[in-house]
């Protein structure tokens, strides 16, 4: 299993887009990108545009050689809204777009996915040749009300990405990460630039998480 992070916060942009690549197989994660619109009261520099340019182009072109696409929620961070032509011809995983699922998002997913082939995934498995993929039941974004789904992917190894816990925060996000035991973890961090009360518990639980034996790599990223 090899993992390769193609847009992210550290990279320049608002972005967890991850692809995986297992055996033959390509699978890409929240293939989206986007700018905060207003971060301390400042608008994106125009070094950030240009990056977000880059990394549009560079998922576009990743999403050319990807069968499976997965979306874990609909925020236009986490998919690329402006291109839907770029997802025909793929199997896509999502975020159930009809149940437990927020007004905005339902809305977002309502316009995006007519026409193409769509599997909601929430709480489900999928067993391929060599892999297998489960998905959690819906998460709280953070401490909502926007609805996620977490993705962990088993080969030889367990690759868990948590979409946005935002810490995490909630004891159930925490169980299944834990329960999930991963080798490599790409774990969403708290909003720290937000007045983001759940502060102290989100330390907790990460130091719970750092306790997981099997636990090789841990990235934590976004927000």
């Amino acid at each position: 299993m090899k993992i390769i992070p193609v847009a992210s916060e550290s990279m320049g942009t608002r972005s967890m887009a991850t692809l995986v690549e297992v055996g033959e197989e390509r699978i890409f994660i929240d293939p989206g990108v986007a700018l905060g619109p207003w971060r301390y009261g400042l608008r994106p520099h125009p070094i950030e545009e240009e990056r977000r340019e880059i990394h549009t182009r560079k998922i576009l072109e990743e999403l050319k050689r990807c069968k499976y696409v997965i979306i874990t929620h609909f925020h236009r961070d986490h998919y690329l809204y402006r291109h839907p032509e770029a997802f025909v011809g793929k199997k896509l995983l999502v975020k159930d777009p009809e149940n437990n699922i927020n007004h905005s998002q339902q809305f977002r997913a309502g316009k995006f996915l007519p026409g193409k082939e769509f599997t909601p995934a929430d709480g489900k498995s999928f067993q391929f040749e060599n892999f297998s993929i489960h998905f959690s039941p819906p998460f709280l974004h953070g401490e909502g009300p926007a609805v996620i789904i977490s993705v962990l992917i088993e080969e030889k190894k367990r690759f868990l990405f948590t979409s946005d816990v935002c810490g995490p925060v909630s004891e159930d996000q925490l169980r299944f990460i834990l329960d999930a035991s991963p080798h490599i973890l790409y774990l969403d961090g708290p909003p720290t630039y937000l007045d983001f009360k759940p502060i102290e518990r989100v330390k907790e639980n990460m130091m719970k998480i750092l306790e997981i034996k099997e636990l090789e790599t841990i990235i934590i990223d976004h927000h």
